[in-house]
């Protein structure tokens, strides 16, 4: 007698959030410093991408460096992956690295394993080209993403991309769900500029009158498309 058992397999929703989320058009990125461009070379920040032929170089080499991730709408951070710098005979790459987090860009959280008190802090490369890659032990939703290289092989440059989703809640300020399935999406505006004109009219004993221009007012009207959609509503003020 043959007996064919089924196991279902439970995967988390972490386990299914390790897609890129660091690259595409509603991504920035930005540094602490970065080195001038010269001679056909690039270190800005957006040289950092994972598959660049370059890198994000730190212009100065000390523990206060980082490389920043605006993802727009917050999403959930379930793994980063690193690499060396891409360009030929430049052999650099970071060894180790801490990472921070916000949603405002002003209080920042650092990360820590669980419950443990102190930093995590992940290993880097040991040389160029092969990435290394850590999942994160406890996921966090945010919106900015810090990478601070903590050691370096010569000088701190590094290719790098952060994995997860979309987060699945609060799209923060400046975004909106269309509906409750779709991703969040940015506000977006136009500017209405329009000229109010008071007029006094003078008349005359002949009866005759003329119009005389008292009084001329800007008006500023900023329709933002949000509010169709429930958002911001229309604001006119006065100059």
């Amino acid at each position: 007698m043959c007996v064919r058992v089924f196991v279902r397999k439970c995967v988390s929703e972490s386990e299914k959030c390790k897609a890129i989320i660091s690259e595409g058009s509603h991504v920035q990125l930005s540094a602490s410093s970065y080195m001038p461009w010269r001679r056909r070379k690039s270190c800005q920040p957006k040289d950092a991408a994972l598959h660049s032929h370059r890198a994000w170089c730190a212009r100065r080499n000390n523990e206060h460096q980082w490389l920043q991730w605006d993802l727009g709408p917050p999403h959930l951070v379930t793994g980063v992956i690193t690499r060396g710098r891409g360009d030929k005979g430049r052999k650099h790459w970071i060894q180790a690295y801490t990472l921070t987090y916000s949603n405002d860009s002003k209080v920042w959280f650092t990360y820590k394993d669980g419950n443990h008190l102190d930093t995590k802090v992940f290993g880097g490369n040991l040389d160029k080209h092969t990435e290394r890659r850590h999942y994160l032990n406890t996921p966090f939703k945010a919106r900015y993403i810090r990478l601070h290289p903590r050691r370096w092989h010569r000088a701190i440059a590094v290719r790098a991309a952060l994995l997860g989703c979309p987060h699945k809640g609060d799209c923060g300020p400046g975004f909106f769900r269309v509906t409750p399935d779709t991703s969040c999406t940015r506000w977006y505006g136009i500017r209405i500029m329009a000229t109010v004109i008071l007029v006094n009219e003078l008349r005359y004993r002949d009866g005759s009158t003329r119009a005389l221009v008292t009084k001329e007012s800007d008006i500023s009207a900023i329709q933002d498309f949000g509010g169709l959609l429930g958002g911001p509503t229309q604001s006119v003020r006065l100059r």
